[in-house]
């Protein structure tokens, strides 16, 4: 398996976004919901 670290930029939020959704389906125990005020929250970091 090959690892590519990229740099973190705006237009790559829907593939971080994505890659959450994932991850919390696989463990559950994180807190809280990707739901609109936390992709918000995402974009203005």
């Amino acid at each position: 398996m090959e690892l590519e670290i990229r740099s973190y930029t705006r237009d790559r939020i829907p593939d971080v976004l994505d890659f959450e959704r994932r991850l919390r389906a696989e463990e559950d125990y994180w807190g809280w919901e990707i739901d609109e005020n936390y992709i918000k929250s995402v974009e203005r970091s």
